[in-house]
């Protein structure tokens, strides 16, 4: 609790094991540093970094809710098509927000995403975010593919550039499994990113049948193999998703 100004905070520690490992330190200051810059009501809000006696933290808005991956597991089945696009819509609105301050998220997942009792949302950890205009280090220059398979871009998996298609892409990842109840690739890591980049997923209307054509149409165009088949900003995800649930 801060006293001075009668508010309850979130602190999130490193690892103490971690503290003296340069590369982690620097994603945690990341976070802060890209996560700062967003100011929206889908994004959790970051305050301040502390650095201090071998103890590095982040101290960031409370928010009561559960992860979406959490929720997820524990329904076993999708959401009902509405209440998960308006889930959706909430995250392409929170990212859109974050690509405009030219911050790409990089690990875009269900538990990353906090959900309130209110069905309200936030989009958390910016820790391996990256700054897409701004030509700095995304950290992998060793080569190490830095994020979660089961939501990773193709072109991510080889190699290839960072833009916020990246992120369009795991959001449909994200639309699949929220709509569909299962991921649309599983298997051992390896297995797949080579699923990822086969690019040959159910059709999300066949997985649910309750899932409109057009539904099942835009998150097929959010999984395409080629960036340039996506659509293009996530300012066009969310006014799409917009369009779909009518208002």
């Amino acid at each position: 609790e801060d006293d001075m100004v009668d508010e309850l905070l979130i602190i999130k520690f490193m690892l103490p094991s971690l503290t003296a490992d340069q590369e982690s330190t620097e994603r945690f200051k990341r976070e802060v540093k890209y996560a700062r810059k967003i100011s929206h009501r889908n994004v959790i809000r970051v305050h301040d970094l502390l650095i201090r006696d071998g103890v590095c933290a982040i101290s960031m808005e409370y928010f009561e809710s559960r992860g979406l991956e959490m929720i997820l597991k524990a329904k076993q089945t999708g959401f009902e098509v509405r209440k998960g696009l308006k889930l959706l819509y909430q995250v392409a609105s929170g990212m859109a927000a974050a690509h405009e301050r030219g911050v790409i998220h990089r690990d875009l997942k269900p538990s990353n995403v906090l959900v309130d009792s209110d069905g309200h949302l936030k989009i958390v950890d910016f820790g391996i975010a990256s700054a897409g205009s701004s030509g700095e280090s995304t950290l992998t220059q060793t080569g190490a593919i830095v994020g979660s398979p089961a939501y990773l871009a193709p072109e991510r998996a080889m190699g290839g550039d960072v833009d916020e298609r990246c992120d369009i892409y795991s959001l449909g990842i994200v639309a699949y499994y929220v709509l569909g109840g299962k991921l649309p690739y599983v298997g051992k890591p390896m297995e797949v990113i080579r699923q990822h980049r086969a690019g040959n997923a159910k059709a999300l209307s066949e997985v649910n049948p309750e899932v409109p054509e057009d539904v099942s149409q835009l998150v097929a165009d959010m999984m395409a193999l080629e960036p340039a088949e996506r659509p293009q900003t996530m300012m066009a995800v969310r006014d799409s998703i917009r369009a779909l649930l009518g208002n």
